[in-house]
């Protein structure tokens, strides 16, 4: 059965401390406000891992889909030296640290792992973007 709708156009990024990074299926874009308060932007296609194995594996899609847009990272840091990551903070790194070490002691704490505790753990690895967002700049952007 053949339908006319437009094929859907899959876009992804994050709010950057001071801006936007977005991403489609081939390129990524982003800009941001520099300290002078002026608006900077680079855009350039996305590195491609293996576009002949994700063809032919499905079951390899995802991770290296997943690799090729943390890739992005380095790439608009380095196009875009204004911009300004969210975990470009010590708070949202020490959380991330915290976070990591008490959830591994919860997991080697007592056999058999129970729901309440692997509930418990999921909920503590949200912190780190709970301390990202009390930045009032990344905040806003988030919004975005």
């Amino acid at each position: 059965m053949a339908t006319n709708e437009p094929e859907r156009l899959r876009l992804g990024g994050m709010a950057l401390r001071n801006g936007l990074l977005i991403h489609g299926p081939t390129h990524w874009s982003a800009a941001v406000r520099d300290a002078n308060g002026q608006i900077q932007v680079a855009s350039a296609r996305k590195p491609e891992l293996a576009p002949e194995l994700v063809a032919r594996l499905p079951g390899l899609r995802g991770p290296l889909k997943l690799a090729e847009a943390i890739l992005v990272l380095p790439l608009a840091r380095r196009r875009l030296p204004a911009a300004r990551l969210p975990f470009e903070d010590w708070r949202v790194v020490a959380a991330a640290g915290a976070t990591l070490g008490l959830t591994g002691l919860l997991r080697r704490r007592g056999r058999p792992t129970s729901a309440l505790r692997e509930g418990f753990s999921q909920a503590i690895g949200a912190v780190p973007a709970l301390v990202a967002l009390m930045d009032r700049d990344l905040a806003a952007y988030h919004g975005v």
